[in-house]
């Protein structure tokens, strides 16, 4: 991953906590929102089958999908209990009811099945004009329990010091490229607030404000 990034530190700790919980899946696979199955070889190596759902292409706007399975997320085209194991990565916040795609995923979910999901608490407006929403771990768990899904866990990812290092260094990259036009410097002023950042998120912890939020939830069986 590109260091000079200014959203470094939010992706490389997103990895980190997908690889981390990737011991949840088994069975057939669902990666709901697929786009270009950025985790598919950390979560592959654990299913029997990996399924790829997504908006169909022409309503991507030229960015590559994997997909397998075309559709809308909200009304999924499979039967209840098909699968083992959802994933659902970065999703929730380009939907307008968020609540039916985890809805959606319970219902595809076999009794015991696992759902794993990542959204975003701070983070800069992207995909637009389809970016709608932002979560707090309360919200998270609240949607899971109107799906009756049981949360195994909801943890956070980064503290205060990533969400502030993702502001400010999509700040500097998009000012100092519209007025002095100078990608190289901007690189390296990402590439140092990154190491700041970090240092900073490692040294002095501010919990409780992250960047990210990961949710594991089973279906009763």
């Amino acid at each position: 991953m590109d260091r000079c990034r200014p959203d470094y530190l939010h992706m490389c700790l997103l990895r980190s906590d997908v690889e981390r919980v990737a011991h949840h899946v088994g069975g057939r696979l669902l990666d709901l929102g697929c786009g270009s199955q950025p985790y598919r070889e950390l979560l592959e190596p654990h299913a029997e089958r990996y399924v790829g759902f997504d908006l169909p292409p022409e309503q991507w706007h030229g960015v590559v999908t994997r997909a397998d399975v075309f559709g809308q997320a909200g009304n999924l085209p499979f039967a209840e209990g098909s699968f083992d194991t959802v994933v659902c990565f970065q999703v929730l916040e380009h939907v307008p009811e968020p609540w039916t795609i985890i809805e959606e995923a319970a219902r595809v979910l076999r009794p015991g099945g696992c759902l794993l999901l990542t959204a975003p608490q701070h983070f800069h407006v992207h995909g637009q004009p389809d970016d709608f929403f932002r979560f707090t771990r309360h919200g998270l768990i609240s949607l899971a329990q109107r799906a009756h899904l049981s949360t195994v866990e909801c943890c956070e990812q980064g503290g205060g010091w990533v969400a502030v290092s993702e502001s400010v260094l999509q700040y500097l990259s998009a000012h100092y490229w519209r007025t002095v036009r100078r990608p190289n410097f901007t690189r390296r002023i990402c590439r140092l607030g990154n190491r700041v950042f970090g240092w900073l998120d490692r040294r002095f912890p501010y919990p409780g404000n992250p960047c990210n939020l990961t949710l594991v939830a089973r279906k009763p069986a």
